[in-house]
């Protein structure tokens, strides 16, 4: 159990529109779950930063990354212009603006 909901429950799907897609596509985010090699990157992320603007966030990525042990940095894993997103360990920091 986490925050007080069980794990192993599926979260229903309300719309029965999404369940005839062939695909489920996060469109802002330009990638989908078709993505393999990205969604496997994203595998052990425990902490997500969501925040400002594009610069500002890719800023505390990179200050996160060159902090003691130094961390790798990821390219922007959105292949779509509205957000960035980029991972640095198990950190994932999202723009939202």
């Amino acid at each position: 159990m986490t925050n007080g909901c069980p794990s192993n429950i599926p979260v229903p799907l309300p719309n029965a529109e999404l369940k005839l897609q062939a695909e489920d596509r996060l469109y802002h985010f330009g990638m989908a779950k078709s993505h393999k090699e990205v969604l496997a990157r994203l595998s052990d992320v425990k902490f997500v930063c969501i925040g400002g603007s594009f610069g500002r966030m890719r800023r505390y990525a990179e200050m996160f990354a060159s902090e003691n042990p130094p961390t790798e940095m990821s390219d922007n894993l959105c292949s779509a212009d509205r957000y960035g997103m980029w991972k640095t360990g198990p950190v994932l920091w999202v723009n939202v603006c």
